[in-house]
């Protein structure tokens, strides 16, 4: 793997645990997601009771099982390439928007 295809790879893995663990989505798809995990239904410390709840909790988190899944995808499927360019290219302009935005 070349130096292009871990930054398009880790771009897209920052935009794809950012959609599941922080923003609502159209139709707020990724809301019910979450919702439907356990994110919702805490302990007495504040954290999700169930694993599916805490994986998607954190975008820190989540990052780390989305990676795998990317780069599963990526590694058996090349075909799925242009898809990881899109979501690349859509983690960039996040990042540009929140630089811009501080």
């Amino acid at each position: 793997m070349g130096i292009f295809d871990f930054l398009v790879l880790a771009l897209a893995t920052f935009r794809v645990a950012n959609l599941f663990s922080a923003e609502d989505g159209p139709g707020k798809i990724f809301r019910r997601i979450r919702i439907f995990a356990g994110t919702e239904d805490r302990d007495a410390t504040g954290h999700p009771k169930h694993l599916a709840g805490q994986l998607l909790d954190c975008p820190l988190c989540c990052s780390i099982w989305v990676a795998v899944g990317l780069y599963l995808i990526y590694s058996f499927f090349p075909w799925t390439w242009p898809a990881m360019i899109v979501l690349a290219m859509s983690g960039a302009a996040c990042l540009a928007y929140l630089w811009t935005k501080k």
